[in-house]
């Protein structure tokens, strides 16, 4: 008997235990399922994981946080509600204090605006390259550069196979990367800042929307088929001061009539045009006098007018 009821006092007791832990529970799980999201919210801050966490989220003006200091592999994979992007934490572009893995904004097809402030330094290289393919993007979109933008370079393949319709660089801009706006088709305006130095190799091939291009004297160095297969480009103006041109910056730009070349030039590596029926500009007793008198220039269809000694401004 004794035992009996030492037994049901057990009972009563783990009864009341298991009650007092189902309040418990009850009155804490909340705080902490909370607690855990503020954890998990918190680190979003800090950190965007790997991997199409926002596929589902639905996002039309994207701001990325100055406290970000890295943004994972395809971490806004196909996330396509997002219209416009608003990017400007000063960690993410400063190398090694932070990274972006690219492409962190692949597959969003929506995204018609981005807005760089005036906090970024440097572009990522594969910013959105290849966010989609070209057909599915939903319209002609903007590239901004927000007043006192700091902005030094732009990273290779940074805005490949996008639809930008116009870019203006800041003065701050001294480097366009490799392949940066291939594929731009859309594109039909470029004006480069009053800093840059340097546009890479292919930075603006296949841009067939391009009729007119003018590159400023700071620009010292033309990286190798920067413009190749630009179909629509009929002038290409290169202003006093330019020195280097790489090996056919304009080839098999089909609809090209006319390019201007500068006293200046030092430097022309290998062929120019290429598959072209351009006249092309120069002055008389200069580097590119002689160059386009040599076999290196390849001059085929090419007809080279003379604009007689150059005579400083």
């Amino acid at each position: 008997m004794k035992h009996f009821k030492s037994v049901i006092a057990l009972t009563v007791i783990c009864a009341v235990i298991a009650v007092l832990l189902a309040v418990t529970n009850s009155i804490t799980a909340p705080i902490i399922e909370k607690n855990a999201s503020a954890a998990a919210n918190e680190a979003l801050l800090v950190v965007y994981p790997d991997g199409g966490d926002f596929t589902q989220v639905d996002i039309s003006t994207f701001e990325l946080p100055a406290t970000v200091t890295e943004v994972g592999l395809n971490a806004f994979l196909n996330c396509t509600s997002i219209i416009r992007l608003d990017w400007h934490p000063e960690k993410l572009s400063s190398g090694a204090a932070g990274s972006m893995e690219s492409p962190a904004f692949k597959g969003c097809t929506s995204i018609a605006e981005v807005r760089i402030y005036e906090e970024v330094i440097n572009i990522p290289s594969y910013l959105m390259y290849k966010s989609s393919k070209v057909a599915e993007l939903k319209g002609v979109g903007t590239l901004k550069f927000m007043s006192g933008s700091q902005a030094r370079s732009v990273g290779d393949y940074a805005f490949y196979q996008q639809k930008i319709g116009k870019v203006t660089f800041p003065a701050t801009i001294v480097k366009i990367g490799m392949e940066s706006f291939r594929n731009n088709n859309w594109l039909t305006i470029i004006n480069f800042g009053t800093g840059t130095q340097n546009i890479g190799q292919f930075a603006f091939a296949y841009c067939n929307g391009l009729v007119t291009v003018t590159i400023p004297g700071n620009v010292q160095t033309v990286g190798a088929y920067a413009f190749r297969r630009c179909s629509k480009l009929e002038t290409v103006v290169i202003e006093e001061g330019a020195n280097y041109l790489s090996s056919y910056v304009f080839a098999n730009c089909a609809a090209l009539k006319e390019v201007r070349l500068p006293a200046s030039l030092t430097k022309i590596n290998g062929g120019l045009t290429y598959e072209s029926s351009a006249n092309i500009y120069y002055y008389e007793g200069t580097y590119a006098d002689q160059y386009l008198h040599s076999k290196s220039a390849r001059i085929v269809k090419e007809t080279l007018v003379s604009l007689g000694e150059y005579v400083p401004a």
